[in-house]
């Protein structure tokens, strides 16, 4: 699965245009991913994280953090359970975003990683 990329603006189109395109968007990966998750494969864990990861993004973009939250915490629950780290990395990301969104700064700094040293 993919990761979801944002609509890119044309110089043809209008403030309101994007934000229709984007509504349609956020309101796809929602319906695709719940459309997903209505055929578990409860084996197919790498399945289940990109279905799960993509349903939290739908909702951060519909401004759902609370859903958000529970849906990249379950992300970072299962890619821990079989050494996923690309998920994990991204519902991490995405749940700082969610937490910074909620003005929780305080959970932010718990949320993120250590930044990696660099030239070690």
């Amino acid at each position: 699965m993919v990761l979801p990329m944002p609509i890119l603006r044309s110089h043809h189109q209008s403030d309101n245009q994007l934000q229709c395109a984007e509504r349609i968007k956020e309101r796809e990966f929602h319906a695709q991913s719940r459309r997903a998750l209505e055929y578990p494969q409860p084996d197919n864990l790498p399945i289940l994280t990109a279905t799960t990861y993509t349903l939290g993004y739908a909702y951060q973009l519909q401004g759902d953090y609370a859903a958000a939250s529970q849906a990249y915490t379950e992300v970072i629950s299962i890619s821990k359970s079989f050494g996923d780290s690309v998920y994990a990395t991204a519902a991490t990301l995405g749940l700082g975003q969610v937490q910074e969104a909620e003005n929780q700064l305080h959970t932010v700094a718990e949320t993120y990683p250590a930044r990696p040293a660099i030239g070690r």
